[in-house]
């Protein structure tokens, strides 16, 4: 049994399978090709490792039989190439003209792989484009470029990047996430609570915070900075005055002022002297009423002296009287 390669002309190469002597190659051997079939099934399989471009072409099986003579059957072999893709994204800065947001790559695949964009929410905002090159060895590379204005709108969605190919197994995705980068805006100072303050910005990346007063770093005995969060640990009129927050990020800068008044911060000190003042008012009103004979104690029962107009207890009745005798007072 022969097995004859006709890949190209001058590299033609004969590989012989005889029943007593086994396989021989002629033109030199190739230790990627191995004879994997049986003889005396006449089954004459080859088996090739590790295949390359090279190795595509017309193959001829050719049996000689004795006396029966020869029979031959050519099998065509045709190699494909899975692509090798990537995925390469633009830096992206805040804009109002149209760039290049992402492109995908198919190299060196054959036949020629198909490349789409899933873009989502997206679609009506971005466009893409297409290139086929064929390269000397009868591959092909595919390229497909996205394209977009960087827009805040489309900071954050996921776009994909689609490989099909009838080289591949299933289709390939690259996938990534679309980021817009700019500089803080919008910085304001809010009053959350009697002593903190709040610098809120937006930015990306996300801006950094510095307070200052006076253009001069704050003391930490009286400030506790979180963040974008300044806390006053004490409330005192030397700490009145202009407070400045500064957010940044590597593509800028902005800063806004707040003027900061003594905070009231709840304190329970003046409420008990409050308190304590109120009581020994009342006591020394009354001592006083007591001590002038406005209030006399009789009986364990304290009495008001009754003018001609007003009704007078009796001691141990619970009733009253008037000074004309015709009143009662009933108790409720």
């Amino acid at each position: 049994m022969e097995e004859e390669d006709q890949r190209n002309a001058w590299e033609s190469f004969f590989f012989t399978i005889a029943e007593e002597n086994g396989p021989h190659f002629f033109n030199g051997p190739d230790p990627r090709i191995s004879f994997i079939g049986h003889f005396a099934e006449r089954n004459g399989t080859l088996q090739i490792s590790n295949v390359s471009l090279n190795d595509e072409g017309s193959y001829t099986c050719i049996f000689s039989l004795f006396p029966s003579g020869t029979y031959s059957t050519e099998i065509p072999l045709r190699v494909e190439v899975p692509p090798a893709t990537s995925l390469n994204s633009t830096l992206l800065v805040l804009g109002n003209e149209e760039v290049l947001l992402a492109t995908c790559t198919a190299a060196a695949s054959r036949p020629a792989a198909q490349l789409r964009w899933i873009t989502g929410a997206l679609e009506k905002n971005l466009r893409e484009t297409t290139s086929v090159t064929e390269l000397d060895n009868g591959t092909t590379t595919t390229v497909s470029s996205l394209f977009g204005v960087p827009r805040r709108e489309i900071s954050g969605h996921e776009v994909q990047c689609v490989v099909s190919s009838s080289a591949l197994a299933e289709e390939h995705r690259e996938a990534f996430t679309l980021q817009v980068f700019f500089p803080p805006m919008n910085v304001t100072i809010v009053e959350t609570s009697d002593d903190t303050l709040e610098c809120v910005s937006e930015g990306n990346p996300e801006p950094s915070v510095r307070w200052t007063r006076s253009n001069k770093t704050l003391p930490e005995s009286d400030f506790r900075v979180d963040g974008g969060k300044l806390t006053f640990l004490r409330c005192a009129s030397d700490l009145k005055g202009f407070y400045q927050c500064e957010v940044s990020n590597p593509y800028g800068q902005q800063s806004q002022q707040f003027y900061w008044t003594v905070c009231s911060r709840s304190n329970p000190a003046p409420w008990i002297l409050f308190g304590l003042s109120f009581f020994l008012n009342v006591i020394g009103a009354v001592w006083y009423l007591y001590k002038s004979g406005y209030i006399t104690r009789y009986s364990g029962v304290l009495r008001v002296p009754a003018d001609s107009n007003s009704p007078e207890m009796v001691p141990g009745t619970g009733r009253g009287r008037d000074s004309s005798g015709s009143h009662e007072m009933v108790p409720q």
